[in-house]
C-alpha cells in the first residue's frame, strides 16, 4: 500500500501541472463485469434506454486482470448491470483478496446475502447501498420491487457482516439520488438508515440524459435553493444520529456576488479541478476504456489495443488537455460527482452560461 501511497502523490504533484501524458497507470479501476441488472430502476438509463444484458467475456476479464490490476489497489464494480448479477463476481473476490485490492461496489441490495457480506468483508469492501427513498411508496415508484422490508434485509446482512470482521476496514453507506419524490423524506433515510449502523449518506443529482419522459421532471438540477433549503435540517438530524453527510458543494446555492468572488476574473471555467483522467479508468463490459463512470468518452478499446496504448493514446490526452479549459467535454460538463468539474451539478455550465460568466 506504501508504494501506491507513494505514487498516487507523483501522480497528485504532476496533475497540478495538467499534464497530457501520464507515466504512471491508473491507481484505481471501474470496472463494469456486467450490464444485467434485477431490477429497472427510473433513475437509470436502462429504463429508457436499449441496453443489451451481457457479461464481460472470461477473455476480456482475463485481459484486464493482467494488464491492469497489479497496477491498482481499488477497483470500482460499477456500470449499468448489477454487480452481483455478474457470473464473475465470486472469482474477482477472490482475486482482489489475493492481490491485496480493495473492492468497491454500488449494490441495489436486493441479491445481497450474509455469504456475499462476508465475502466483501474480507475484500476490505467500501460499499454504497442506493437507496431513493424510505417509504414503500417512494420506494417502489423509483425502482419498481423494492420494498422497506427488503432494504432492511441488506442493511441487516451488512450491519452484521462489518460486526463479524472488525479488524476489517469495511465499510458501507448509503447513496441517494435527490428527486422531488424523495427529497422530503432524507430526514427519515438518515434515521431509519443509522439505526442498521450507517454513518455515512452521500447525495447526487439526477442525470437526466437528455430524456424526454414524464420521470425526467423529477430531477432537481439547476433548482438548487429545493435541496439547499433542507440542507440544514439533514444535517442536524446527521448529527443527532452521530452520521455524515456528503452532500456536493454544487447542490448550495450560491449568490452571484459570492460566485463573482469565487471566480475571480475568470469565472466559470470550472467548479473545481477533476482528478480522474489521470488517476483512475473505467473499463466497460465490451472492452471500451472512458476516463470514468461518467464519461461517455470512447478512448479505445481493450480488444483492439493495450491498456498502455490506449491510457497515453491521442483521444486520452485529449481529455486531459480540455477538461480544465473553457471547453471541457461534454460528458463533464454535466457531471453529477461531487468531485467532477461541476461540483456536481449538471446544471452548473449553463448557469454560468446564463449569468454571462462563461467564456
Amino acid at each position: 500500500m506504501r508504494s501506491f501511497r507513494v505514487r498516487r502523490a507523483i501522480m497528485k504533484a504532476l496533475r497540478i501541472f495538467d499534464p497530457e501524458y501520464m507515466p504512471f497507470y491508473p491507481v484505481q479501476l471501474l470496472l463494469e463485469l456486467t450490464t444485467v441488472c434485477n431490477l429497472t430502476c427510473r433513475t437509470c438509463y436502462r429504463s429508457v434506454g436499449n441496453v443489451s444484458s451481457v457479461h464481460m467475456s472470461e477473455e476480456l476479464l482475463d485481459s484486464v486482470i493482467t494488464q491492469v490490476f497489479p497496477h491498482i489497489y481499488h477497483v470500482e464494480l460499477i456500470g449499468l448491470g448489477e454487480a452481483l448479477c455478474s457470473p464473475h463476481f465470486s472469482r474477482i473476490t477472490e482475486v482482489c483478496r489475493s492481490m491485496g485490492i480493495r473492492i468497491g461496489t454500488s449494490t441495489n441490495g436486493m441479491l445481497m446475502t450474509p455469504e456475499i457480506a462476508d465475502r466483501l468483508a474480507a475484500c476490505e469492501s467500501l460499499i454504497v447501498l442506493s437507496v431513493d427513498g424510505c417509504s414503500d411508496d417512494t420506494l417502489g415508484y423509483v425502482r419498481p420491487g423494492v420494498t422497506r422490508a427488503k432494504i432492511e434485509h441488506a442493511m441487516r446482512c451488512l450491519r452484521d457482516a462489518r460486526e463479524r470482521h472488525p479488524k476489517s476496514t469495511f465499510r458501507w453507506s448509503i447513496h441517494s439520488v435527490l428527486l422531488r419524490r424523495n427529497v422530503d423524506e432524507i430526514d427519515d433515510l438518515i434515521r431509519w438508515g443509522s439505526a442498521f449502523g450507517c454513518t455515512r449518506f452521500s447525495f447526487s443529482h439526477f442525470d437526466t440524459l437528455d430524456r424526454t419522459d414524464p420521470f425526467a421532471s423529477e430531477g432537481l438540477a439547476g433548482e438548487n435553493a429545493i435541496i439547499s433549503s433542507r440542507i440544514t435540517r439533514w444535517e442536524e438530524t446527521a448529527r443527532s444520529v452521530s452520521a455524515s453527510l456528503l452532500i456536493p458543494s454544487g447542490m448550495r446555492t450560491m449568490p452571484d456576488s459570492a460566485h463573482s468572488r469565487q471566480f475571480g476574473t475568470c469565472p466559470g471555467r470550472y467548479f473545481q479541478k477533476c482528478y480522474l483522467p489521470w488517476r483512475e479508468t473505467q473499463i466497460f463490459v465490451n472492452g471500451v476504456v472512458t476516463q470514468c463512470c461518467v464519461g461517455g468518452t470512447d478512448l479505445g478499446n481493450l480488444n483492439d489495443a493495450s491498456f498502455r496504448q490506449i491510457w497515453n493514446g491521442e483521444r486520452y490526452r485529449s481529455i486531459r488537455r480540455t477538461i480544465h479549459s473553457g471547453h471541457p467535454p461534454e460528458p463533464c460538463s454535466r457531471c453529477t460527482m461531487d468531485y467532477g468539474i461541476t461540483g456536481g451539478d449538471p446544471a452548473y455550465f449553463e448557469r454560468c452560461r446564463g449569468a454571462g460568466l462563461s467564456r
